[in-house]
């Protein structure tokens, strides 16, 4: 309790003061070599809103090399009374601390996962000012810097795997007592955290030091004009408007319209595209598990540009490449506002933001719960591609979102998994229809009028009767399809496979990708995954055993053994590329269903002349 009023008396002391703490300015360094033990300074944050409060803090000492060759850290301890309950924070992350008037370094990590006394970790500004500008080579800064490592920097998967391994303050389960980077927190608006979070697992991402934290983004005039300037938030923006996503931390120093901040990397990528944009602390959380700051985003006003080791650094006033959203939204046949905005263009994050643009839009309006009937529809755009068709239907509980998206978002995973080309995204737009009740069509039975056909009689058709039953309110339904006999087959024993489309399409899928040798063939072969079945329909297919070839995608049955010679002699080609298929569909026939269509029957047709 001791504690808890005395962190309300900080924070009420920090709003009765009428005058911001003043960062000392112009900037001058003080190199890591002059520190000692005992020392004491003053670190620049901010806890609520947009005031910027000095907190003391003491010298421990250097950790030399810890944080890798060439690469210090400053130990110090927070001794200020404002700090005594929430210590170093997630969010702080950048936090200029100064000695002697001079910067010393940035705020940049907890010393433990648990860690209550104040103990943290700056990242010295030296190594801060030395990663490269995003229109010259050199360091960041236009002053002389620390020399760096004969290795430079280290790479994007070093760096990259230090910042994983040091998400133990982050969330990380490790329980390891080495030098914690602070995580960021991942402000969210639009889409639950606990929504986030899964995304963030299915794309690997739960040890990147995101943590979603429900947030707000503000577009007014007062923090559109917020100056950015040491000791302020600071927002790395990855999607704007009805979905936002943004991760939060604190300007370290600034140069004219160049900055630095964090400290640490936000995803260690080396060069990057995202957004900048200043930020408002709505709360700042104590919590020994997780503190943080909670925060408002503002507009975007400049491009973190790079994503480094010791830190990211941007520039204000040159705008990111972006790609604009939308979603048609509909729920039991009255329109909802769409979702529309904004996210980066980054092809290593856009499957990420185009699935929460979804997610959101899924979840939106539906309770916890509650059985739903989805129909999606729509079309990803790119600059250096083909537009991708996106769409489907699912039925399930609300609860299993996970499972829509993924049916929705697959061909789209599929398109970045390739290696060929990176996607260069232009736009989403997508209309997504929602019912409260489920609709899942099983099939009980299927049978053939007549299990054997004759040539003779000059009738080539075959009928097909199908039993499905709803599996919610167990009515069933009959179809008869018609599947025509081509001239092609001429006797013997045929499969005839009853199924949804998704069994087709996983199968034919798997056939044709192995065949394919760019991105563009790929697009054509999603999107005729899309467009030629449906999983609200039901299918009637007569296959065979068939050996031939898939080239460039499309399929090549019951090939001679000659020509099969030939073209099994092209696999890994510069131009073609093929690969073995063998069977062979002759004719298919359908039939809709008011809801999805799940499961496969197979039965055996004989053909006589």
């Amino acid at each position: 309790m001791k504690k808890v009023l005395l962190l309300l008396s900080a924070f009420g002391l920090a709003s009765l003061t009428t005058a911001q703490a003043q960062v000392p300015t112009p900037t001058r360094i003080m190199p890591v070599k002059e520190l000692r033990t005992g020392m004491h300074g003053t670190t620049y944050t901010v806890l609520q809103g947009s005031e910027i409060v000095p907190l003391d803090t003491e010298i421990l000492g250097v950790a030399e090399n810890g944080l890798g060759p060439g690469y210090d850290l400053i130990i110090g301890k927070l001794v200020d009374p404002k700090s005594a309950v929430v210590e170093a924070v997630h969010g702080m992350s950048g936090s200029p601390l100064y000695v002697d008037g001079r910067l010393v370094g940035a705020l940049s990590r907890r010393l433990t996962q648990f860690e209550k006394d104040g103990h943290c970790g700056f990242t010295p500004i030296e190594d801060m000012l030395r990663i490269e500008g995003p229109d010259r080579k050199g360091t960041f800064a236009s002053r002389p810097a620390k020399p760096a490592p004969a290795s430079g920097e280290p790479p994007f998967a070093v760096a990259g795997l230090i910042r994983g391994t040091m998400g133990a303050a982050s969330g990380g389960s490790n329980g390891s007592s080495g030098f914690a980077t602070l995580g960021v927190p991942l402000s969210i608006t639009g889409l639950s955290a606990e929504l986030t979070g899964k995304l963030l697992r299915t794309f690997g991402l739960e040890a990147s030091g995101w943590v979603p934290v429900s947030g707000g983004s503000r577009s007014e005039a007062g923090l559109a004009k917020a100056e950015l300037k040491p000791g302020s938030p600071v927002a790395a923006v990855l999607m704007t408007g009805d979905v936002g996503m943004a991760g939060t931390g604190t300007l370290t120093w600034r140069e004219g319209n160049r900055i630095v901040a964090f400290g640490h990397p936000m995803m260690g990528v080396g060069r990057s595209a995202w957004g900048m944009a200043p930020a408002e602390i709505i709360t700042t959380i104590p919590s020994y598990l997780y503190p943080h700051k909670l925060s408002n985003t503002g507009p975007i006003v400049g491009t973190i540009a790079q994503d480094r080791l010791s830190a990211v650094g941007g520039v204000i006033g040159q705008m990111p490449p972006t790609a604009p959203y939308r979603i048609a939204r509909t729920e039991e046949g009255k329109a909802l506002s769409p979702l529309q905005g904004t996210f980066i263009a980054d092809p290593d994050y856009a499957p990420l933001l185009l699935t929460s643009a979804i997610a959101a839009a899924v979840a939106s309006g539906n309770e916890e719960g509650r059985a739903i009937y989805l129909r999606a529809r729509g079309q990803v755009t790119f600059r250096n591609l083909p537009p991708l068709d996106l769409g489907g239907v699912y039925s399930g509980e609300n609860g299993d979102l996970m499972a829509a998206l993924s049916s929705f978002v697959s061909p789209l995973q599929a398109l970045y998994r390739q290696n060929w080309l990176k996607p260069e995204v232009a736009a989403l737009d997508l209309a997504v229809e929602m019912e409260q009740a489920p609709r899942v069509w099983t099939i009980r039975d299927a049978r053939l009028e007549t299990p054997e056909v004759s040539l003779g009689t000059g009738d080539r058709r075959v009928f097909v009767e199908v039993v499905l039953r709803e599996v919610n309110k167990g009515i069933e339904e009959r179809r008869r399809i018609e599947v025509p006999l081509p001239a092609a087959l001429k006797g013997g024993e045929i499969r005839v496979r009853v199924s949804g489309a998704d069994p087709i399409d996983d199968a034919a899928f798997s056939r044709n990708v192995a065949s394919l040798n760019d991105a563009a063939g790929l697009v054509a072969l999603l999107n005729r995954r899309n467009l030629e079945h449906r999983n609200d329909r039901v299918y009637v297919r007569l296959e065979t055993d068939a050996p031939g070839r898939t080239v460039s995608g499309t399929e090549m049955p019951s090939l001679p053994p000659s020509v099969l010679a030939v073209m099994g002699g092209t696999d890994g080609g510069p131009s073609t590329s093929t690969a073995a298929l063998s069977q062979a569909v002759w004719a298919e026939g359908s039939a809709d269903l008011p809801g999805v269509v799940a499961g496969t029957k197979v039965l055996r047709l004989t053909i006589t002349p």
